[in-house]
C-alpha cells in the first residue's frame, strides 16, 4: 500500500477502481472456466458414447457374419465344393447384406473356388492373416487392412474354418466388410462440427476415418498414441493431437474376437477441442467485454474529476518548477492556483522563487570572477562537468594543445583526439576515471599522473595532469613538462653514452696496449718457428715440438686478435665484400655448429650495397652471434634467423643504438641474428659486452666484447632487443660502400716471388728486428735495421740504395707517423710499408692520401711479407 502512495493522483484513483473491479473480474473468469470444464466433460461423455455405439455395431456385424459363415459351412454343396451351385448362393447373400464387400470360400491351400464377386484367376488368399489364423486356431479369426483382390478397394475380413465330416479343416469361409458404413451413423447423430472416428487394425493401419478418408485410409496411425492404446486399458479418454494435428478430446476402445488375445480392431472417436470450448469462450468474451466497458466508463469519470480538481492545478505548479529549474526566476503561480492546500503550496513556491533569484545574482557575480581568473591563468586549465561536458578551456590550454572549444565539445571527443591509440586511450580513461571517483569519494585532490597528449597538429606532448573536484565539476590542470622530459632524457642519454664510451675507451686502451706488446713477443716466436720449420729436415725429431710451438703461438695470436678487436684496433684486411655471399658461404659451417634442435633460417635481401670490411672479422662476428643464439635455445626446439638488408638511418634512430657517438647519418647495411631462446633480462644486457662475461659455467674468451670491438672498428653500430623468455635479436649496422655486390671482383693471388734490393727495417724491439731480418733475407732481400725513428732517418740518408722502408708505427722518441713525414721530406718517392699490431684499417686511415705503399701485420709471417712486397 505504501508503494501506491508514491504514484500520481490519477494513478491512485485508477488503482482504487481496479481494486473494486478485481473481484468482479475474478467471478467472470471463474464462471467462464467452469463452463469450459463442463463442456469438456460433456464432450468426453459424447466421444465415449460414440465409441460404444460403433463398437456395438461392429460386434453385431461380427456376430451376424459368424452366423452366416457357420450356416454356409453346413451346406452339402459347400462341403462337396460344388462351385456352380454355391456361387449363386453367395451372390444372393451379398445382395441381401450390402455391408459385405465379398463372400468367398477357399480350400486348404488358399485357392478360392467360390466367390460372390467374380475375380480373375488365380484368386489365392494363402498369405492373408485371417486365412492363416483360421487354419491354425480352427475358429473365427480376424484379418487386417488389405486392398481386396476382388473389389480393388480397402477391406477388412473375417474367416471361419470349413471342416469335413471327420472334423478336419478343409478350407475357410471369409466375409469382407465395407467399413465406410459407420460414416452414415455419424451423420445421423447430433454431434459438434469436426467430430470424427477412426477404425484401426491390429497393426495400427487406418481402416476408416469419417473425415477426409482418402487422406488417411491405409496409412499408419500416430505411432506413439497407437502404442499407448495397445499398452493401455480396454477403453480410455484423453486430450491430445489428432491425425490432422489439431487438439481433440479422443476416446478409444479395443475389440477382440473370442479366442484371440490381441484386439483385431481399435475404435477411436474425437471432437475438436475448439468446437467444445467455443461456446464457453464466446460467453467469457461477452462478459469480459461488458465488464471492460463498465470499467472504462468508471475510469473516465475518475480521470475527469481528477483532471479538473487536482492534476490541472498540479501541472501548473510542475511547469513552474521546471521553468525555475531551467533558470526562469521570474515565474510566479500564486495568482493561478488559488484555494485549498494547493493554493498554500503556490504561495510557498513564489517565496522560494524570490529567494533563488537573489542567490542566483550573487552566484553569477562569483562565477564571472572565477571564469576571468581561469582564463588569465598562466597554467593550462579546463572545467569539466561530471557528465563529460567541457564547460571552459582557458587561453593557455588552447595555446599548448591547439584545440578550440568547438574541437572538443565533450570528453568523449577529447579522449579520441588527445589519445588516438585505442589501447593507450582505454588505459588512460580507466585510470583517470578511477582517480576521479576516488577523489570525489574522499573529497580530495585528484592524484597527479603523467600522460602523453596528442595535440591538434599531431605532435605529442607530455603533460602532468591532475584536478580538483568541486561539487559536480572538476577543475582539470595540465602542466606541460615536454621540454623538461626531453632535456632529462637527453641528459640521461648523454650520461649513458659518455659512461659507455669511457668504459670502452679505458678497456680498449688497456687491451690494445697489451695486445701490441704481446704481438711483438709473438712476432719472434711465430717467425722463428716458421723459419725453423722451413729449414729443418723433415725427419728431424724436433719437428713435432716446433709444430706444437707454432700451434701454441697461433692460439696466442688469436687471443691477441680478440683483444685488438675489443679495443677496436684489430687486424682488418679491408676490402669490398658482399655480405650475402659471405653469409651463404658460411651456411654449412653454421649448420654443423649449432644444436640439432635449432633450425637455421636465412632471410637475405638482394641485392645489397658492398661493405668496406674485413671478411674474416665479419665471419667471426656471424659465428659468434649464431653460436650464442644456439646456446640460448639450449635443449629445446627453436629457430635462428639470419637476416640481411639495407636501411637509411637518421640521428634519432642511431641515438638508440650502441656505439653511435661518432657514426654519421646515412645508408647502412645491416646483419640481424634473431633467436627464440631464453632471452636476457636487463641485468644481463647491461653486462653482455664486458670482457669474459658469460652466462655459461665457464668463460670462453672476450665473446660479445670482441663483437663490439669489431663493429666499432668498422665504424658501425649495434642494436640489441631482448626480453627474458622471449628470445633475443642482435642488429649490426655497417656503413654501405659505393659499389653494389655485383661489382665486387676477386683478384687472383700471384705465386712464385723472389725479391732483390735493400730494405730498411725499423722497430724498437730487438726480437722483432731479428726475425724480420731473417724473413726478408729468406725472401731474397738485403736488410738494414734501425731501433727507432731517429736512427732510421740517419741510416736512410747514409744508404741511398734502400728502395723500401718497413716502419713500425709505435716507437719511442719518434713514432712511425713522424718518421714517415721525415722520410718523405728526404725522398718524396720513398716506398714505406707500415708495420703494427693494430689493424690495417686503423693504420691506413691515418695515412690516407699520403702515399703509404703497404701494411704488414704483426706477428710477422713470410706469406704476409711476400704478399705486401709483391705489390711494392
Amino acid at each position: 500500500m505504501a508503494i501506491s502512495f508514491q504514484k500520481s493522483i490519477k494513478s491512485q484513483l485508477f488503482v482504487i477502481i481496479f481494486i473494486v473491479a478485481v473481484p468482479a473480474m475474478g467471478i467472470i473468469f471463474y464462471s467462464g472456466f467452469h463452463s469450459r470444464q463442463m463442456a469438456l466433460d460433456d464432450a468426453q461423455n459424447t466421444t465415449r458414447k460414440l465409441v460404444d455405439r460403433i463398437a456395438t455395431e461392429q460386434q453385431n456385424l461380427v456376430v451376424g457374419a459368424e452366423q452366416l459363415m457357420t450356416a454356409l459351412a453346413q451346406l452339402p454343396e459347400v462341403k462337396n465344393r460344388d462351385a456352380a451351385r454355391v456361387e449363386p448362393v453367395l451372390k444372393k447373400l451379398r445382395t441381401l447384406n450390402p455391408m459385405y464387400s465379398n463372400i468367398f470360400i477357399a480350400d486348404r491351400s488358399g485357392a478360392v473356388w467360390a466367390t460372390a464377386v467374380p475375380t480373375p484367376p488365380p484368386f489365392v488368399v494363402a498369405d492373408r492373416r485371417y486365412f492363416k489364423r483360421a487354419l491354425a486356431s480352427g475358429q473365427l479369426s480376424s484379418g487386417e487392412y488389405v486392398v481386396s483382390r476382388a473389389t480393388s478397394k480397402p477391406a477388412f475380413n473375417l474367416a471361419y474354418p470349413l471342416k469335413d465330416d471327420r472334423g478336419e479343416t478343409i478350407g475357410i469361409i471369409s466375409v469382407g466388410f465395407i467399413i465406410d458404413k459407420y460414416r452414415e451413423l455419424l451423420s445421423r447423430l447430433d454431434l459438434p462440427a469436426g467430430t470424427s472416428f477412426v477404425l484401426i487394425d491390429h497393426r495400427g493401419m487406418i481402416l476408416s476415418r469419417a473425415l477426409e478418408p482418402e487422406k488417411f485410409i491405409g496409412k499408419p496411425y500416430i505411432p506413439d498414441y497407437f502404442k499407448q492404446m495397445q499398452e493401455g486399458p480396454e477403453a480410455g479418454t484423453s486430450i491430445r493431437p489428432g491425425l490432422a494435428g489439431d487438439r481433440r478430446i479422443i476416446s478409444y476402445q479395443k475389440l477382440l474376437l473370442p479366442g484371440e488375445e490381441a484386439p483385431y480392431l481399435y475404435i477411436t472417436a474425437g471432437i475438436p477441442l475448439n468446437a467444445v470450448t467455443e461456446a464457453a469462450f464466446r460467453s467469457l468474451v461477452y462478459n469480459v467485454t461488458a465488464f471492460m466497458l463498465f470499467l472504462g466508463a468508471a475510469c473516465y469519470l475518475a480521470w475527469l474529476i481528477g483532471k479538473h480538481s487536482i492534476t490541472d492545478r498540479i501541472a501548473i505548479l510542475k511547469n513552474a518548477a521546471e521553468r525555475l529549474s531551467h533558470g526562469d526566476l521570474d515565474i510566479r503561480v500564486s495568482s493561478l492556483v488559488v484555494g485549498g492546500e494547493l493554493g498554500d503550496l503556490s504561495q510557498a513556491f513564489d517565496m522560494m522563487a524570490n529567494q533563488l533569484a537573489m542567490r542566483e545574482q550573487s552566484l553569477q557575480e562569483n562565477k564571472d570572477l572565477l571564469a576571468e581568473i581561469i582564463e588569465l591563468s598562466p597554467i593550462s586549465m579546463a572545467i569539466v562537468s561530471i557528465d563529460g561536458t567541457i564547460e571552459q578551456i582557458n587561453r593557455r590550454a588552447i595555446e599548448t594543445f591547439g584545440y578550440l572549444p568547438d574541437d572538443i565539445p565533450n570528453m568523449e571527443r577529447w579522449w579520441i583526439q588527445a589519445y588516438p591509440d585505442e589501447s593507450y586511450r582505454a588505459e588512460v580513461i580507466a585510470q583517470w576515471m578511477g582517480l576521479v571517483g576516488k577523489a570525489m569519494t574522499e573529497k580530495s585532490e585528484i592524484e597527479r599522473r603523467e600522460y602523453r597528449v596528442t595535440c591538434k597538429d599531431g605532435t605529442v606532448k607530455t603533460s602532468l595532469i591532475f584536478g580538483i573536484p568541486v561539487s559536480d565539476k572538476v577543475f582539470v590542470i595540465f602542466d606541460d613538462i615536454t621540454d623538461r622530459k626531453r632535456a632529462e632524457e637527453e641528459r640521461l642519454s648523454l650520461e649513458r653514452q659518455l659512461l659507455q664510451s669511457q668504459k670502452m675507451e679505458s678497456l680498449g686502451v688497456l687491451a690494445g696496449g697489451i695486445a701490441h706488446d704481446f704481438n711483438n713477443i709473438l712476432t719472434a716466436i711465430v717467425g722463428n718457428t716458421e723459419l725453423a720449420l722451413m729449414r729443418l729436415n723433415p725427419e728431424s725429431p724436433v719437428l713435432d715440438n716446433l709444430k706444437r710451438i707454432e700451434n701454441g703461438a697461433i692460439r696466442a695470436t688469436d687471443l691477441a686478435k680478440q683483444m685488438l678487436a675489443y679495443s677496436g684496433k684489430g687486424k682488418f684486411v679491408v676490402e669490398a665484400i658482399d655480405l650475402n655471399r659471405l653469409v651463404e658461404e658460411m651456411g654449412h659451417m653454421l649448420d654443423v655448429s649449432i644444436s640439432k634442435k635449432a633450425i637455421l633460417r636465412f632471410n637475405l635481401t638482394k641485392p645489397l650495397p658492398s661493405l668496406e670490411a674485413d671478411a674474416t672479422q665479419i665471419r667471426q662476428v656471424i659465428m659468434n652471434l649464431v653460436i650464442n643464439a644456439s646456446e640460448a635455445i639450449g635443449d629445446k626446439s627453436g629457430v635462428i634467423t639470419v637476416t640481411t638488408g639495407c636501411v637509411s638511418c637518421d640521428r634519432n634512430y642511431l641515438n638508440t643504438a650502441w656505439l653511435n657517438s661518432e657514426i654519421p647519418e646515412g645508408l647502412y647495411v645491416f646483419l640481424e641474428v634473431a633467436d627464440t631462446g631464453c632471452g636476457m633480462d636487463r641485468e644481463t644486457q647491461a653486462k653482455m659486452f664486458d670482457p669474459f662475461f658469460t652466462t655459461k659455467f665457464t668463460g670462453r674468451g672476450l665473446g660479445m666484447a670482441a663483437v663490439q670491438g669489431i663493429v666499432r672498428g668498422h665504424k658501425g653500430a649495434m642494436n640489441v632487443y631482448s626480453e627474458a623468455g622471449n628470445g633475443s635479436r642482435f642488429k649490426l649496422l655497417f656503413p654501405a660502400g659505393a659499389k653494389t655486390a655485383e661489382q665486387i671482383e676477386i683478384e687472383p693471388h700471384k705465386n712464385g716471388f723472389s725479391g732483390e734490393g735493400t730494405i730498411l727495417l725499423v722497430d724498437d724491439e730487438e726480437t722483432v728486428r731479428a726475425i724480420g731480418t731473417e724473413i726478408l733475407n729468406e725472401l731474397g732481400f738485403a736488410v738494414v735495421t734501425a731501433n727507432d725513428g731517429r736512427e732510421a732517418i740517419d741510416l736512410f740518408k747514409a744508404n741511398p740504395d734502400v728502395f723500401c722502408v718497413v716502419l713500425d708505427l709505435t716507437m719511442p722518441h719518434m713514432d712511425g707517423e713522424q718518421t714517415f713525414r721525415e722520410l718523405r721530406l728526404i725522398d718524396p718517392n720513398v716506398k714505406v710499408i707500415m708495420s703494427s699490431g693494430y689493424s690495417e684499417y686503423e693504420v691506413t686511415q691515418k695515412f690516407a692520401g699520403k702515399g703509404l705503399s703497404g701494411f704488414v701485420q704483426k706477428p710477422y709471417k713470410i706469406s704476409s711479407f711476400q704478399e705486401v712486397l709483391e705489390k711494392v
